[in-house]
C-alpha cells in the first residue's frame, strides 16, 4: 500500500512544471484582507515542514507567500498584477471579479495532504507496547467571497480519512466530511489607525506561536471553535477578543454530543493583543542611507487573558472534572543581525473541581542564524517549562493546563509529551541544503516537574504516574528528523523519523512485557490548489 505515497510523490514532481503566462489581468484593488494574529521566526522550519511554503530566505515571489498559516487569510492578489507570469494549477479559480461592477472577490481552492505512518510502541501516543502502519489522508475546500470591501462570506470544508490500521483509529485522524470554516466578516469601523472587524460562525483560531491556541496542524482532523469574535487590525496594534465553544470532533462519548456539534460543556473567551513596533518609513529610509548603522531589532510583543470553563465533567481524561481557567501572559520575540530570541510567560488560576488552580508556564529560547551562509544554518536552544502538581491530596492544583496547543510542534513529534507537568532542555539545528531541500534536526532531554504527577501527552491525556513519586523524574530523550523537498509553491515532500529513549520514570512505569523505547518512520506529500 505504500506504493500510494510514492505514485502520490510522482504526481507533485509532475506539477513542478516552469510557471507559465497567463492573460494579464486589469489590476483593480482588492479589499482589504484581515491580517493573521501569528507572527512567526523562532519555530519557522518545522511550521514550514507541515504548511510548505519556503526555499530559502531569497525567494520571496509572491507565489512563494500566497497561501497562510490559516486559509482565511491567504492573499493571492499578486494574479492582479499585469506583470505578474507565475500561474500553477487551481489559480484559474482565483481572483475572479463578482457581483455589480465586479467590486465582489471570490477565489476556490483547496488542499490534499497524504502520509504514511510507522509506529512502533507509540499507537495511542502512550508508549501502549502496540504498533501500527497506515495512511491518512486529509482534503481540504475553501471559497472566499469578498462581496466589497467591506463584507465578507468564507466557508471550508475537511475531509479526514484513515486506511489500513490494526486499531482504533485516534479522534485526531478520522472524522470524515465537515465544516471546517463557515464564518462572516463585517467591517465595523475604517479608521486612519486601522479596522475593526467582527466576525461570527464556525472558525479556526492561531496565536502567538500556537503554544496555548492552535488549530493543530498537525493531526489529520483540525480544531475549531463556534461563537463570535471582535478584531482590529491597525499599523502596530493587533487586537483579538472572543468568546467561543469547542466543535466535538470524536473527541467526546456520543452521550454527551454528536460529532460535528458545538461542544456545549466547554466556553473559551479571552483577548489576545500583538504589538509590532514597526518602524515608520522615514526610519526605514534613514536607515537605507546610512547602512553603517546598527541594524534595528526586529520584535514582536504578545499579551492575552484566556479563560476556559469544563462543565459536565467527565467530558475526557484530560478534562476528568469540572474547571474554570484563567490565564494571562505575555511573549517576546525578537532578532537583531544573526541573534534571534523567544520568551513566554503564563500564570494560570480558577478551580479545579474542588480545589483552587495555580499552576503557570515559561519558554526561554536563544538562537542564531548565520544568514550570510548558502546554507542558512540556524541552531536554537529552549528551555520549556510548565508546572504540575506536587502535592495531589490537597486543596492546591498546581498542574498547567495547556488549552488548545499545538503540542506536535514543541514537545518532540511523536507526541508523547504536552505542555503539563514538565521539563524540556531542547536543542533545535535547522538549515537549507539547497534551494529546494530544507532539513531539521530537534533534541528534547524530558524530566516530569513534579514527581507525583503524571505525564501528560500531547493532548493533555495522562499516560504513565506514579502515585508516591518514586518512579522518579527523568522521563527519557526524543531525537526528531526532518528533510523536506519542497516541489513548488504548491507542493512538497517530508520525510520524517523520530526515537524515543526510555527515562528511569518511563522505565519504573513500565507494564507488564512493555518496553519504553519508542520509533516513528512517516512520509508525507501536501499540494495546494
Amino acid at each position: 500500500m505504500r506504493q500510494l505515497v510514492i505514485a502520490a510523490t510522482i504526481v507533485a514532481l509532475a506539477a513542478d512544471v516552469a510557471p507559465f503566462c497567463r492573460p494579464a489581468r486589469a489590476q483593480q484593488p482588492a479589499p482589504r484582507e484581515s491580517p493573521s494574529a501569528v507572527p512567526g521566526e523562532p519555530e519557522e522550519i518545522q511550521e514550514e515542514a507541515e504548511t510548505p511554503e519556503r526555499l530559502t530566505p531569497e525567494e520571496t515571489r509572491p507565489a512563494m507567500e500566497a497561501y497562510k498559516r490559516l486559509y482565511y487569510d491567504n492573499d493571492f492578489t499578486y494574479l492582479n498584477a499585469p506583470a505578474n507570469r507565475e500561474f500553477y494549477l487551481g489559480d484559474v479559480f482565483k481572483q475572479w471579479r463578482v457581483g455589480r461592477r465586479g467590486r465582489g472577490m471570490l477565489d476556490l481552492g483547496g488542499e490534499y495532504r497524504l502520509r504514511d505512518h510507522h509506529e512502533f510502541n507509540l499507537r495511542g501516543r502512550n508508549l501502549s507496547g502496540r504498533s501500527d502502519d497506515f495512511l491518512l489522508q486529509r482534503t481540504r475546500l475553501y471559497g472566499n467571497l469578498k462581496l466589497d470591501e467591506a463584507v465578507r462570506l468564507y466557508g471550508e470544508a475537511l475531509d479526514s480519512a484513515t486506511s489500513f490500521q490494526r486499531h482504533t483509529p485516534l479522534a485526531s485522524e478520522d472524522n470524515g466530511i465537515e465544516a471546517l470554516n463557515l464564518f462572516a466578516d463585517l467591517r465595523l469601523l475604517d479608521a486612519e489607525r486601522g479596522e475593526l472587524w467582527g466576525r461570527v460562525g464556525r472558525q479556526e483560531l492561531a496565536y502567538g506561536n500556537e503554544r496555548l491556541i492552535s488549530p493543530a496542524e498537525w493531526n489529520n482532523v483540525l480544531r475549531t471553535f463556534d461563537g463570535a469574535k471582535l478584531f482590529w487590525r491597525g499599523n502596530k496594534w493587533n487586537i483579538d477578543g472572543f468568546w467561543l465553544r469547542p466543535v466535538a470532533f470524536g473527541t467526546l462519548p456520543t452521550n454527551q454530543v454528536a460529532s460535528g456539534r458545538i461542544d456545549l460543556t466547554e466556553d473559551f473567551y479571552g483577548v489576545w493583543s500583538t504589538y509590532n513596533p514597526s518602524p515608520e518609513p522615514e526610519e526605514v529610509a534613514e536607515e537605507a542611507e546610512t547602512p553603517r548603522r546598527g541594524t534595528r531589532i526586529k520584535q514582536t510583543f504578545d499579551f492575552y487573558y484566556l479563560g476556559l470553563n469544563v462543565y459536565d465533567a467527565p467530558i475526557s481524561a484530560a478534562l476528568p472534572v469540572n474547571a474554570d481557567f484563567q490565564t494571562i501572559g505575555s511573549r517576546w520575540q525578537g532578532r537583531r543581525d544573526n541573534l534571534l530570541w523567544e520568551f513566554q510567560g503564563a500564570y494560570q488560576f480558577g478551580r479545579y473541581g474542588t480545589q483552587l488552580q495555580s499552576a503557570g508556564m515559561t519558554v526561554s529560547g536563544v538562537g542564531y542564524e548565520y544568514a550570510q551562509a548558502r546554507t542558512k544554518p540556524r541552531l536554537w536552544l529552549y528551555y520549556d517549562w510548565a508546572s504540575g502538581d506536587a502535592n495531589p491530596g490537597n486543596s492546591r492544583h498546581g498542574t498547567f493546563n495547556q488549552l488548545f496547543p499545538w503540542g506536535h510542534r514543541y514537545f518532540g513529534f511523536m507526541d508523547l509529551v504536552g505542555r503539563q507537568n514538565i521539563r524540556d532542555l531542547n536543542l533545535q539545528a535547522a538549515l537549507s541544503p539547497s534551494e529546494k531541500t530544507n532539513f531539521l534536526l530537534w533534541y528534547h532531554i524530558f524530566h516530569l516537574a513534579q514527581a507525583r504527577d503524571a505525564l501528560y501527552n500531547a493532548t493533555g491525556t495522562p499516560i504513565r504516574i506514579s502515585p508516591n513519586g518514586t518512579a522518579g523524574t527523568y522521563v527519557g530523550q526524543e531525537l526528531d528528523l526532518l528533510f523536506q523537498i519542497v516541489v513548488n509553491p504548491r507542493a512538497d515532500v517530508l520525510f520524517g523519523y523520530s526515537h524515543f529513549f526510555a527515562g528511569s520514570f518511563v522505565k519504573n512505569t513500565d507494564p507488564a512485557g512493555v518496553s519504553g523505547n519508542a520509533d516513528f518512520y512517516y512520509s508525507q506529500w501536501t499540494w495546494r490548489f
